[in-house]
């Protein structure tokens, strides 16, 4: 896979979950990690959270610096400056969504027009050996009831990477669609819970479970780090797609 040595990724959405995972996934193999959380009292906590027992990776001779910056995908100006904050950007991951409780509408402007106002601003600092890698979800093209707010964003994110691709060539811009994570999204379930609906979830899945942080962030460096692939919606999801 090589190494990031004396490159940045800014990870917004990076302090938990696919974020995370990238995160640490480009920091163990040398690279410098920017990470960012919505307020200023989380940033310590966005720091520990990417560091915690990280390990180098093969071919790399230390891990990368970890640091954290405020941004709030729903505020194209919080973005701006994220984007602008740290000395070099050369790889941006957006892996954060709107939170619970917010409108149709809210999570529609803040998925969509935060990844567009983080990819504007990226255009102006990433080198042209540089990269940009959203993310969408599967409900882009398998709808469930009441959810169409998501299908539409994830379903216009798709685009966005496509047309980026096109606007900020020869910058590479890709997004991933991720399938079932085990990530802490989870957490309102109990642990019963929770192990009965992933081996119910994962029955029929080629890979046989739910992927992680770890799987992630593995796709997320092939794509940060390969030359060539551009303007692609990568999926990662064990297999489910071809399940039907």
């Amino acid at each position: 896979m090589g190494t990031f040595t004396g490159r940045t990724a800014l990870v917004i959405g990076g302090s938990s979950g696919m974020g995370r995972g990238a995160a640490r996934a480009f920091a163990a193999r040398g690279g410098n990690v920017v990470v960012t959380s919505r307020t200023t009292d989380r940033l310590p906590g966005a720091v520990a959270a990417v560091a915690a027992d990280l390990t180098v990776a093969d071919g790399a001779s230390e891990v990368g610096t970890i640091s954290a910056v405020v941004c709030d995908l729903a505020d194209e100006e919080s973005v701006r400056r994220a984007v602008g904050e740290p000395p070099a950007v050369d790889h941006l991951v957006v892996t954060a969504a709107p939170g619970r409780g917010v409108t149709d509408r809210g999570f529609f402007d803040g998925k969509f027009w935060g990844s567009r106002a983080a990819c504007a601003a990226a255009a102006e600092r990433l080198p042209e050996d540089g990269s940009i890698l959203l993310v969408s979800g599967g409900l882009a093209v398998r709808p469930v009831p009441g959810q169409w707010s998501v299908t539409c964003a994830f379903a216009a994110v798709e685009a966005l990477a496509r047309a980026m691709a096109v606007d900020l060539a020869p910058r590479r811009v890709n997004c991933i669609r991720p399938g079932l994570f085990d990530t802490a999204s989870w957490a309102g379930m109990s642990s019963d819970e929770r192990e009965r609906f992933f081996t119910d979830a994962t029955a029929d899945l080629p890979a046989g479970r739910p992927a992680t942080e770890e799987d992630f962030g593995d796709a997320a460096i092939g794509l940060m780090a390969s030359r060539y692939i551009t303007g692609q919606v990568v999926v990662v999801d064990g297999g489910a797609a071809v399940r039907g």
